[in-house]
């Protein structure tokens, strides 16, 4: 018995032997491994790497708060005008104006342009129209876009029907109900290509788009307004707004 007792301590001495030359065995290999010209390179090259990430990371922060501010006041600045633009065409348009041109007292060859300001016959298409207009030039419009869709649903075919549509696009577009406003410039660039509105229309039909953030398809909008009156004021502002636009991308 003592003899197995005997052997077991020796046994287990033994392996305690090997354990601990094992252990110390792995230490000094990876100490040599660490202290490996090679290794500490390519630690300090990691090091760098990592720090280059943290830099990169932190301009691309940067860029994406500046690139949402300068969205905003885009935006901003899209709704400023809108209300602007609506006020001041209320205020043109709040009495109707024909333009007859009348030769001078001369009889010269070259007609003198006058201006001759009269009253458009009354009729009940007209008071609605002028009625849901001084809305609009009133700034109450929420009142002006529900006189508008009124005037169409009565009056779907007048001449002033293509009209009616581009205020209600205007009074939608200052509440930023964008994609409301959108739909009723929509049926001026399908359906009046010829009316006068039109060059607007595809201008604040466009902007109505960026409010929504349809960027793409704003741009498009943008870009058949220069194509087709690259002369024209419209056509100015929606260089301006592409330029822009594509600048923040």
């Amino acid at each position: 018995m003592r003899k197995w007792f005997g052997v077991m301590a020796l046994s287990l001495m033994g392996s305690s032997l090997v354990s601990a030359q094992t252990l110390e065995q792995r230490v000094d290999r990876l100490e040599g491994i660490a202290s490996n010209p090679v290794t500490i390179q390519l630690g300090q090259r990691l090091d760098f790497q990592a720090n280059e990430l943290a830099q990169i990371q932190d301009r691309l922060d940067r860029l994406l708060f500046q690139n949402q501010q300068l969205q905003s006041q885009l935006e901003q600045y899209i709704q400023q005008s809108s209300q602007r633009i609506a006020q001041l065409e209320a205020q043109l348009q709040s009495q109707s104006v024909d333009l007859t041109f009348v030769p001078d007292a001369a009889g010269e060859d070259a007609a003198q342009e006058l201006l001759i300001i009269e009253s458009a016959p009354s009729s009940n298409a007209q008071s609605s129209y002028d009625a849901a207009f001084q809305l609009l030039g009133a700034g109450e419009y929420g009142a002006a876009q529900q006189a508008f869709e009124a005037f169409i649903s009565h009056y779907p075919d007048e001449t002033l029907t293509a009209d009616a549509y581009y205020w209600l696009g205007e009074a939608r577009l200052i509440q930023q109900d964008f994609g409301q406003a959108f739909e009723a410039f929509q049926v001026i660039i399908n359906e009046f290509e010829d009316h006068v509105r039109f060059e607007n229309a595809l201008l604040r039909g466009a902007d109505s788009l960026v409010g929504f953030n349809d960027i793409d398809q704003a741009e498009v909008l943008y870009q058949q307004l220069i194509d087709l009156f690259p002369n024209g004021r419209a056509a100015k502002s929606a260089q301006e707004r592409l330029n822009r636009l594509r600048a923040l991308n």
